[in-house]
C-alpha cells in the first residue's frame, strides 16, 4: 500500500514535469519573435481597448486614498456585522453587548471623519 502510493506520487510528478515542460518547449518554437527596436504601440500598456493619453504619473489628491482607505474600514467592519446578524439567535446577550459596543465604535469612527472634515470635498483644508 505504502510503496504503491510513492509509486503513483512518481509517476503524477514525472507527468507533471513532462507537460511542463513539453508546453515550455511548444511555446518557445510557435512563440513570436521581436526584436527590440519594434513598434512604439507594441510597447504601450493596453488598457480596456483605449491607449494611453498623456503623462503617465497622474498625481491624486491624498483627500482620495483617506476616502478609500475609510471605505475599505469600514466595508470590512459592516461584514463582521453581518457574520454576527446571522448568528443572532444562537448567541447570548453578552455577544449582544459586544456588537453593540462594535457598532458605537463605528459610530464614533465615522463621527470622528466628519469632524476632521475628511468625508468634504468641496471644503479645501
Amino acid at each position: 500500500m505504502y510503496n504503491e502510493n510513492i509509486i503513483s506520487f512518481i509517476i503524477f510528478f514525472v507527468l507533471s514535469l513532462i507537460i511542463c515542460l513539453s508546453i515550455l518547449v511548444i511555446s518557445y518554437f510557435l512563440g513570436e519573435r521581436t526584436n527590440k527596436n519594434s513598434l512604439y504601440s507594441k510597447n504601450i500598456p493596453f488598457e480596456s481597448g483605449v491607449n494611453p493619453i498623456g503623462d503617465k504619473k497622474l498625481q491624486f489628491s491624498a483627500q482620495f486614498y483617506l476616502i478609500a482607505v475609510a471605505f475599505i474600514i469600514f466595508d470590512i467592519e459592516s461584514i463582521y456585522i453581518y457574520a454576527w446578524s446571522i448568528v443572532i439567535k444562537e448567541t447570548n446577550w453578552i455577544s449582544f453587548i459586544e456588537a453593540t459596543f462594535f457598532i458605537i465604535n463605528l459610530i464614533i469612527g465615522l463621527l470622528y471623519l466628519i469632524k476632521k472634515n475628511i468625508l468634504n470635498w468641496n471644503k479645501k483644508r
